[in-house]
């Protein structure tokens, strides 16, 4: 006859992204970590290494660390003058933090921010 086919679930997959794989790393290392024992009352040594799967878990997900992906980027600090934003809102019926964040987008310059406004964009 015919072979069985295994179910989906049986099939593992595999991540697509990478912060699936660092995802399923962990998970893969808290299963491997994880007391074999049933017992309904938890040990000092299963709760140590418990703990010690949980941190080996979350030292692979680097959860925490403060770095990101854009580190070494500097944000660019752009100084609005207060009477460029009193002239937007009034002219252009926008708020001030509207305003504000258009005049830092167009650096600083109200001419050229309220030519960017007026102007369709394609």
């Amino acid at each position: 006859m015919s072979d069985p086919t295994p179910d989906t679930e049986d099939i593992p997959q595999k991540p697509t992204n990478a912060e699936d794989a660092k995802t399923l790393k962990a998970l893969s290392n808290l299963d491997t970590h994880s007391s074999l024992d049933d017992s309904s009352t938890p040990t000092a040594s299963s709760n140590s290494a418990n703990a010690e799967a949980l941190a080996a878990g979350l030292s692979s997900l680097s959860v925490g660390t403060g770095k990101t992906a854009d580190a070494g980027v500097k944000k660019v600090v752009v100084k609005v003058a207060a009477e460029d934003v009193a002239v937007i809102v009034e002219n252009m019926e926008v708020s001030k933090v509207k305003a504000t964040e258009l005049l830092r987008a167009n650096g600083a310059d109200l001419k050229k921010t309220l030519k960017a406004m007026i102007t369709p964009s394609a």
